[in-house]
């Protein structure tokens, strides 16, 4: 009876071990690599929000200071009480030229990212900062 708990000068519960201590190693080794790749993608996830936030966030104080600065253009343009399509025209050119002109190059990429088309999003915001500004 003894021999048959004793193979290979092992007993039973030696030789299981040796089986289930390294599979129990390898197991916490593979979770502990994925609560850790998780992890790694959590804080991108955030770092890329936070970025964009800072990026937009700059973004839009670039145009509401663009656009608090050619206002006194939009006044001298419609001195007479009107201003005309191409007197919009020009002062909207001039004012998206001033924010490009404005943004951090590390940020553009940021921007183009965020906004899909960085033009149309800083013509759109152009507006509606220069519609609130009528109100």
């Amino acid at each position: 009876m003894d021999a048959f708990y004793h193979i290979q000068g092992l007993t039973i519960n030696q030789q299981l071990m040796s089986i289930v201590i390294p599979a129990a190693v390898t197991a916490v080794s593979l979770l502990v690599s994925l609560a850790l790749f998780k992890l790694k993608k959590y804080v991108e996830a955030q770092t890329n929000n936070a970025t964009v936030g800072f990026a937009m966030a700059r973004l839009c104080d670039i145009v509401q200071t663009t656009v608090e600065e050619i206002d006194q253009n939009v006044k001298e343009a419609s001195a007479d009480g009107s201003l005309t399509l191409e007197e919009a025209k020009r002062i909207k050119f001039i004012a998206t030229n001033r924010v490009f002109q404005q943004i951090p190059p590390d940020l553009e990429a940021t921007l183009n990212m965020a906004t899909g088309n960085l033009k149309d999003w800083i013509d759109a915001k152009i507006e509606q900062t220069v519609h609130r500004q009528k109100e």
